[in-house]
């Protein structure tokens, strides 16, 4: 005559296992005395795992801020070609600059100034036809490969409660941090590996 746990009591053994988990993985990583099996890549002096290492990415509105820092990071973790974008060529041009050192120096071994991991271009990512250039572009020029996508770019045109948000500002926000997410989502879903 066995009882049914009832679902808070089945709540907290699925947490119980999930932290008695989470505590054996960092145990058996403290012993191998690193940050897991891929800590320092091939180089034990290097401070960044290599996670990426080969793989290609897109980085929209990657020319400052958070889309910029996790451009620079998947290059220090061994990419073999960023795709980033902007609206404005200037900024693209300068994060191109940035991002070609960050990838001198994440791959030393590697000849030339860092160009041919990075790729910049000019794109608005609600502009349907900009976002299929920009596409193509990145194909073109990492051999058709593409391995992640980050959809970074987002609007925020307006500082007020959303019930005194007028009609233009929510179309923006629903243009660029929805709607373009969801269409590049889908157009570069057929090459991703």
């Amino acid at each position: 005559n066995t009882t049914t746990p009832s679902k808070e009591q089945s709540k907290k053994q699925n947490r119980t296992a999930r932290h008695q988990t989470a505590a054996m993985a960092a145990a058996a990583t403290a012993r191998a005395g690193g940050d897991g099996p891929s800590a320092a890549g091939p180089s034990s002096s290097s401070p960044y795992r290599r996670r990426f290492e080969g793989r290609v990415a897109i980085v929209n509105a990657a020319t400052a801020g958070i889309g910029l820092a996790i451009a620079r990071r998947l290059l220090q973790e061994g990419a073999a070609g960023v795709a980033v974008c902007s609206r404005r060529a200037a900024n693209v041009a300068a994060a191109v600059a940035e991002l070609r050192g960050v990838a001198r120096a994440a791959n030393p071994q590697a000849p030339g100034d860092g160009s041919p991991y990075i790729l910049g271009c000019v794109c608005h990512v609600a502009d349907a036809r900009q976002r299929a250039d920009f596409l193509a572009a990145t194909l073109a020029k990492f051999g058709g490969k593409l391995d992640a996508l980050v959809l970074n770019a987002a609007a925020n045109p307006v500082a007020a409660p959303l019930l005194d948000t007028p009609p233009e500002a929510l179309d923006k926000l629903w243009e660029v941090n929805v709607r373009s997410a969801l269409l590049m989502a889908a157009e570069c879903a057929p090459h991703l590996r």
